[in-house]
């Protein structure tokens, strides 16, 4: 059976947006690329246990910082750094409300900041201060506090 040109370039057509559709809808949620470990946040008031994904190889970093819709609800997102870095963080198309913890090489939280969706692609947040790495967690979770500047962080591998 001969097809006519115009359907032929309308399945053409119709193939690439299921491909397009595809890739976004497999951005939108966090990918299955990044390892899976859990953090021990203690202070001392106590301390909890937080399933993460572990961003820390600059492929990851750059992945994390692209995500569309992260999917932070049960578990955070952390971004490990190899060495310190002081620059302003930017999570480009995040949609949520993200509360972070910039903790220092030694795993102690120094900064905690809420940060909000970006409607441009010009928002920066900067802590002022060098940091390792930062735990990003869905802020309808939990929100940070500046109570638990000085607790620490601690990586545990599954």
């Amino acid at each position: 059976m001969r097809l006519g040109l115009g359907v032929g370039i309308g399945l053409l057509l119709l193939a690439l947006m299921v491909t397009v559709w595809l890739f976004r809808l497999g951005r939108t949620s966090t990918p299955s690329i990044f390892p899976s470990a859990w953090v021990e946040v203690a202070g001392l008031d106590g301390s909890f246990t937080l399933t993460v994904n572990v961003a820390d190889t600059d492929e990851l970093l750059t992945e994390a910082l692209l995500l569309e819709i992260p999917a932070l609800k049960d578990r955070g997102m952390l971004l490990l750094y190899p060495e310190p870095v002081q620059y302003a963080l930017e999570l480009k198309n995040w949609k949520i409300p993200v509360s972070a913890a910039f903790f220092d090489p030694d795993g102690i939280i120094r900064r905690v900041k809420l940060l909000r969706p970006c409607p441009t692609s010009h928002c920066h947040f900067n802590p002022g201060l060098p940091f390792k790495g930062v735990l990003l967690v869905d802020s309808s979770y939990i929100r940070w506090s500046a109570d638990v500047e000085g607790y620490r962080i601690r990586l545990q591998t599954k």
